[in-house]
């Protein structure tokens, strides 16, 4: 027979079964027990899980966001690799033309002799419409200021020197245009005094059926010319002018390439003598 009066004591199997196993309802169920201390603790497993939770994501943004900075650094430093030699044969065919220039400007003072033959004083009369120009690569930039990626790199000199170095070509490509109209009425004020192409290019006829120019041009009186002087003058100090600018183009792009990581090249750029 049952014991009515003494049951069996419950199962304690059944009892855990019972307890809350919800972060929640292990909290109720520690406030309603005046569990202080499990309170506590249910509160900052919580808080904690929550930290961890947003630290995690956190993280994966940072990744993210690092992986995609390499992406364009290495973008970055294609283009100004290929600036970096674009402007170093600019720079060299610009020194060359400025120093024919300056040498032409001596002849026509009279502080050098000149050439014994029209041959040797050619070179110098059209070094005078003679131009390198630099046209900066600017392709990963430009997409990163559209996009609003600038932000991804994280070093403010680099961000700087590329925002400058931007500058400096938009300003340089306005001083190019201007010099590109004083040579053009340059060479217009050379065709009227002979054979342009003939001379500059001697060979520019070979395979066009034209018959052989017989323009010649009047060096003598070409270089008693007050008007060709104050053309060839204004000219050589345009160029001169973009010899600088392009030095300081190549200050920054070294600047740049040094906040890309990329190693120095060997040898200097000559000096302006």
């Amino acid at each position: 027979m049952t014991d009515h009066k003494n049951p069996p004591p419950p199962d304690e199997s059944s009892a855990r079964s019972k307890r809350p196993w919800t972060i929640l309802g292990r909290l109720a169920h520690a406030v309603r027990e005046q569990n202080w201390f499990a309170v506590v603790l249910e509160v900052f497993i919580v808080v904690l899980g929550v930290v961890i939770g947003f630290q995690i994501t956190a993280w994966g943004n940072e990744r993210d966001l690092r992986d995609r900075e390499a992406v364009q650094l290495e973008a970055l430093r294609e283009d100004f690799i290929a600036n970096r030699e674009q402007l170093k044969r600019t720079l060299s065919g610009q020194e060359s033309t400025v120093g024919r220039q300056r040498e032409l400007l001596r002849v026509m003072h009279g502080h050098s002799p000149r050439p014994d033959s029209d041959s040797l004083l050619a070179p110098l009369v059209f070094s005078a419409v003679t131009f390198h120009r630099f046209e900066p690569v600017l392709g990963a930039y430009e997409a990163m200021l559209s996009a609003g990626d600038l932000r991804l790199i994280r070093d403010p000199e680099l961000r700087s020197n590329l925002a400058h170095f931007a500058e400096m070509a938009e300003t340089g490509w306005e001083d190019e245009e201007q010099i590109t109209m004083l040579r053009v009425r340059l060479i217009d004020f050379l065709g009227e005094h002979g054979d342009i192409l003939s001379i500059v290019y001697t060979s520019w006829r070979e395979g066009t059926n034209l018959p052989v120019s017989s323009m010649t041009m009047d060096f003598d009186a070409l270089l008693a010319s007050h008007e060709f002087a104050s053309l060839a003058v204004n000219m050589a100090f345009g160029e001169a002018q973009m010899l600088n600018y392009y030095r300081r183009m190549e200050e920054h792009l070294d600047a740049i390439l040094a906040g890309l990581g990329v190693e120095p090249e060997d040898g200097d750029p000559e000096e302006d003598q």
